[in-house]
Formats: structure tokens, sequence, C-alpha cells
């Protein structure tokens, strides 16, 4: 049975009490779904998450308790509610676990899926083929299986910055090239390349109005990125292939700056070329600089400057 449930307030039902509401309604309650309502009743899981044997994942959030039929998301409220009243859920399906958006775990008591435990979208109740999906072969493999639920990585935009002497040809030069050869235009796009993010490509405004800086600064920002460790060399390759293209094609861009979302804080007080020097370009995870007698720029990685892994 499935341990650590809070369950601050609700009391145990007795087995005559489940049993006047199967004979109530005309539902059958299956045993070990009567047995936990009866040594547990409802509560919130710390263990909440199933995965099953065609590796899908579902998320419980707490499991209903038997007790009040006044009490709105409690088992008499939800059957009395979807079966009873508004007949969208077939009295076959007993629920009792939701998830976080009001959808409902249930054990089959039909003949050809005894004890199979089902997931109810009640979205589709107009389309039960859509509406009921499997989920796990009885209800102690659901109970028995949870583990603790993952945390979910959080994907950022990744920004590039494209630095360069203050030139209106070189902007237009860059913005013709990004329009031409990727069709990226000033605003937000969406490129294969990049799987389908968003892009927002955007030029960035001096806005110190005392010291003008020397140079100008294109950023491509390409949205809900994710680097891991172990791949970090293969993921990376696809926006180094970028910004070689762009450099190849744009003889007077002189680096480019990568950071999750810093970018405009590592360069807000930065006003001169000669600043971009080790010091500065450290201070990002990824940079890449224009040398002389070299064709692609040099590039440089240091994953200490910004926690970019999940």
């Amino acid at each position: 049975m499935i341990k650590n449930i809070t369950n601050d307030s609700k009391s145990l039902p007795s087995i005559e009490y489940i049993k006047s509401l199967e004979k109530e309604w005309g539902i059958t309650i299956p045993v070990e779904l009567l047995d936990f309502f009866i040594k547990i009743n409802g509560g919130a899981p710390e263990l909440n998450t199933y995965k099953n044997e065609n590796n899908e994942t579902y998320i419980l959030h707490e499991f209903l308790y038997v007790g009040s039929r006044e009490k709105e998301g409690s088992f008499e409220d939800v059957v009395k509610y979807l079966i009873i009243e508004m007949e969208v859920m077939p009295k076959y399906l007993i629920p009792f676990a939701n998830d976080e958006g009001g959808d409902f775990y249930c054990i089959s008591t039909k003949k050809e899926s005894y004890g199979k435990v089902y997931f109810f979208w009640s979205e589709f109740c107009d389309d039960l083929d859509r509406a009921i999906e499997y989920v796990a072969p009885s209800f102690g493999d659901f109970l028995n299986k949870m583990q603790e639920q993952e945390s979910t990585p959080v994907a950022l935009d990744w920004e590039i910055s494209f630095i360069y002497k203050k030139s209106d040809d070189t902007q237009r030069q860059l913005f013709k090239f990004l329009e031409e050869k990727y069709n990226l235009i000033e605003g937000i796009n969406v490129i294969s390349i990049f799987k389908n993010s968003e892009i927002r490509v955007f030029l960035v405004e001096n806005e110190d109005e005392d010291e003008e800086a020397e140079f100008d600064e294109v950023c491509v920002s390409i949205s809900d990125q994710i680097f891991h460790k172990d791949t970090f060399e293969d993921e990376l390759k696809k926006f180094t292939d970028f910004i070689n293209c762009c450099f190849e094609n744009n003889t007077n861009l002189e680096y480019a700056v990568c950071s999750f979302l810093s970018n405009s804080y590592f360069l807000g007080e930065v006003k001169k070329l000669d600043e971009f020097n080790s010091d500065l370009l450290k201070r990002f995870p990824v940079a890449y600089e224009k040398k002389d007698g070299f064709k692609l720029p040099l590039l440089y990685i240091n994953t200490e400057a910004q926690d970019i892994f999940v």
C-alpha cells in the first residue's frame, strides 16, 4: 500500500456506509478500493507519479475521500455529479483520485477490464473513446509503483548578441543576411533549424545619453532552450554553425556572446570595443571572437559563468 499520504482532516468511513452508497447509486466498488477507503481515505501522496509499461507518465494530485455528501471534491460529490446526475462518466468506472487539472483516475468494474486503472478526461465526455485512457493493469500496481515526481527542466531564452563597430552599413548587411539566409526578420520568427522555437531578432538600443557606445548589438533570442551536461557539445553545435555562418558572410562582425537572458546585464556598462577582453568574455558561458588569420571565430566556453545545465 502506498505510503506518505498527507491526510489532515478526513475520518475513516465504515464498510456499512460505503455499502449503502453502492446500493443507493447502483455501483460496485472493488474490494481493493474499499480497503483503501476504510484504511486511508483520501489525501495527497508524496510519491505521486506513475509510469506504466508504455512509458507514459501520470501525475496524481489527491485521492478522493469518502464521508461528505456536501463537500465539493469528495468521492460522493464526484460520483453523484459525473455518474448519477450528469451521466457523463459510465457507471463501470469508479473514481478514486484526481489530477491537478480536475480530471479523474478510476477503476473499471466492467467484466473484460475489471480492476484496471483508467484516466477519465472530462472535456471529452461526449466521446468515451477519447475520454477513457488506459493507465495501469491494477490498482495495486498503480499504488505500489508510485514514485517521486521528477522536476521539470526550466527552458529559457538563449540570447546571441552579435557585436560590431557602429555602422549603418553593417547593421543593414546583417539584417539582410539573416532574412535572405534564414528568413529571419526584425521581430518574432519561427524557423526549423532551432526546432521551431520562437526567435526574436532586434537591435539593442543604447540607453546611456551621456556616453554613446562605439559598437552596435543585434540580438537573436531563441526561446525554450535547454542544455544537458553530457550532450552539451552536440546541443551547442547548431548555434555554433549558425554563428559561424553569420561571421563568414558579415566580415565586420567582431564578437558574438551568448547566455540565458543575461547579455544586457553583462554588456550594459560596456562602451568600447577594446573592453571586449578575455575578462569580459569569460563572464559569458559561450562567446565567439574574430581573430586575424582565422576563417571562423574562436569559440570560448566557460560553463562556470552561468548555470546553464538542467
